[in-house]
C-alpha cells in the first residue's frame, strides 16, 4: 500500500519538475539570446557599424565568416577569433590570411580536394584540441535542444561522434528581393543583389565598396543602427533557427539539392548557398515551425506539409524558424530584448513586417 502510494505521488510529481526544469532551459535560452544581443551592440558602439551577416563570397556555394563568428570577441571569445585568423584558407591560394578564408564545413567526402573526414579549408586546419574549442560555445546553443555537453558535427548523413564543431541554435531572418534563391543574395557579387537585401544585417563592405573582390582582409561594416528605420524595438533580428527533430546535427552541407536536409544543422559559422547555419529566410507564407515538421523532408522540392493559421494556409520549410520550446519561439530584438512568440504567430501580418527594416509598417509585438 505504502509503495503505491509513493508511486502515484511520484506520477503527480514528475510533470511538474520536468515542467520547472524546461522553464529554467527556456530562461536560459532566453538569456544566450540576450548575450548574443549585447554582443551585437557592443560590435556596433566599437566598430562604428552593425556586424555583417557574412563577409560574402565570389563564388556560389562558398561561404565566408558569419556574423556569430564576427563578434567572438564581444562573446568573450577572442581566443578562437584570433585562432582562426591565424589561418591560412584553400590551399590553392597560399597568399590569403586572416579572414579571407572559406569557412564552409561541407560532408561531402568525395569532393575534390577535401581533407580530414571530409571537412574543407579551414576546418582541416586546427587539430582536434582546436576544434572542441568551437564546440563549447555555449551562448550559441538552446539547452532544450542541445543540452550543455559538447556537440558533435555529423558528416555526410552517418554520425561520426568524434568531430567536434561549431553547432547552433540562432540564426539571423533574412528577406531579400528573390523569393525562392533568398540564400544567393546574400553572398552573390551582384550589385543589384546587394541593394535588395532588407533583413537586419548585410553583406559586409569588402576593400571599402559593395564588390566582393580582393582580399576578404579588408573589410568592413556596411551600415550602422540607423539601418533599422522601423526602429529598434519593432526588428527582429535573431531568432531559433528550425532544425527537425530526425536531422538534428546533420550539416553536410552539399550542393545537390536531394541533400537540403542533411544541411539543417549546418555550422553557425558559415552562411550561405545550403550552408544556412547563420541566417534562415522569413516570408509572408513560411510559418514557424515545431521539431515535428518536415521530418521525413530530404528534397527542397518535395510537397511540404501546410500549417493553416486562421483563413490562411501557410507552407513552412527547412530553412525556416522554429524551436524545440513548447508552443513558442524565442526571438531577439533590436533593443536587446527577448519575445517568445507563438507557433501561430502570423507570417505575412507579423514575421515579414518585423524582419524587413524600411517597410514603415508598425506592428504590436504579440
Amino acid at each position: 500500500m505504502v509503495i503505491a502510494i509513493i508511486g502515484v505521488l511520484i506520477a503527480l510529481l514528475l510533470p511538474a519538475v520536468q515542467a520547472a526544469r524546461e522553464a529554467a532551459r527556456r530562461s536560459q535560452c532566453s538569456n544566450h539570446l540576450k548575450q548574443i544581443g549585447i554582443g551585437i551592440h557592443n560590435f556596433h558602439d566599437t566598430k562604428g557599424g552593425l556586424p555583417p551577416i557574412t563577409l560574402g563570397s565570389t563564388t556560389e556555394g562558398v561561404s565566408r565568416a558569419s556574423l556569430f563568428l564576427l563578434i567572438y570577441p564581444f562573446m568573450e571569445q577572442q581566443s578562437l577569433y584570433d585562432l582562426i585568423g591565424s589561418r591560412d584558407s584553400h590551399a590553392a591560394a597560399l597568399a590569403r590570411k586572416g579572414f579571407d578564408v572559406v569557412v564552409h564545413v561541407d560532408g561531402d567526402k568525395s569532393a575534390t580536394g577535401y581533407t580530414n573526414k571530409g571537412t574543407v579549408d579551414w576546418w582541416g586546419r586546427f587539430n582536434e584540441e582546436e576544434q572542441k574549442g568551437f564546440a563549447s560555445v555555449t551562448s550559441y546553443r538552446c539547452p532544450t535542444r542541445r543540452g550543455s555537453g559538447a556537440d558533435s558535427i555529423y558528416l555526410g548523413t552517418t554520425a561520426e561522434t568524434d568531430e567536434p564543431g561549431p553547432l547552433g541554435d540562432y540564426a539571423v531572418p533574412c528577406i531579400c528581393s528573390s523569393t525562392h534563391y533568398w540564400h544567393l543574395y546574400y553572398i552573390s557579387n551582384s550589385a543589384d543583389h546587394y541593394n535588395k537585401q532588407y533583413g537586419p544585417f548585410r553583406v559586409a563592405l569588402v576593400n571599402g565598396n559593395d564588390a566582393t573582390t580582393g582580399t576578404f582582409n579588408y573589410w568592413s561594416p556596411r551600415d550602422e543602427m540607423a539601418y533599422w528605420q522601423d526602429g529598434t524595438t519593432n526588428q527582429l533580428i535573431l531568432g531559433e533557427k528550425h532544425v527537425p527533430a530526425g536531422f538534428l546535427g546533420y550539416s553536410k552541407g552539399n550542393q545537390n539539392n536531394t541533400d537540403i536536409a542533411y544541411s539543417a544543422d549546418m555550422t553557425y559559422l558559415s552562411a550561405g548557398r545550403y550552408a544556412v547555419g547563420a541566417a534562415r529566410n522569413i516570408k509572408s507564407q513560411i510559418a514557424l515551425c515545431n521539431p515535428n515538421d518536415f521530418m521525413n523532408n530530404t528534397t527542397q522540392n518535395s510537397l511540404q506539409p501546410t500549417i493553416t493559421i486562421g483563413s490562411d494556409t501557410s507552407t513552412g520549410g527547412l530553412y525556416g524558424f522554429g524551436s524545440w520550446h513548447s508552443g513558442i519561439c524565442q526571438f531577439l530584438i533590436g533593443d536587446g530584448s527577448v519575445r517568445g512568440l507563438s507557433l501561430t504567430t502570423h507570417p505575412a501580418n507579423v514575421l515579414y513586417p518585423l524582419t524587413q527594416v524600411n517597410d514603415g509598417v508598425a506592428v504590436s509585438l504579440p
